[in-house]
């Protein structure tokens, strides 16, 4: 609720206090890295989800969070490899191909842009 009202930072508390009996929690740790960053923290939401990603080995939602940080903060090669080892725990994820393919466009690299694009929409698609 505190999220849906704009009071990142009473939700970054309850996030954060959940966050310690679920440490390895992606999902927690993705709200958490949002409150940041609606905070202006965008520095420090990287931070976090680049240490837990070592901490929480293969877990896709992390790096996919991180790979969309690195995005906005433009850090492009970040992003691409924290989107490329996502594809590699999780083959089939579209949202890492879709991440990849709008970093390659913004590097313009419109060949592999409209590559990872078409792995998208196919397992896009397959998931649907």
């Amino acid at each position: 609720c505190y999220r849906k009202v704009g009071n990142y930072f009473e939700a970054l508390l309850l996030y954060m206090d959940l966050l310690r009996n679920n440490p390895e929690s992606g999902k927690l740790l993705q709200a958490v890295s949002y409150c940041k960053m609606q905070l202006g923290e965008l520095d420090a939401a990287i931070t976090l989800l680049k240490k837990a990603s070592v901490y929480v080995k293969n877990n896709r939602t992390i790096l996919l969070t991180l790979g969309a940080l690195y995005y906005r903060s433009e850090r492009y090669e970040d992003a691409l490899n924290a989107l490329r080892k996502a594809t590699e725990i999780s083959p089939n994820s579209w949202q890492a191909y879709e991440g990849l393919s709008r970093t390659y466009k913004k590097i313009g690299n419109h060949v592999f842009a409209d590559k990872f694009k078409q792995k998208a929409e196919k397992y896009h698609k397959l998931l649907s």
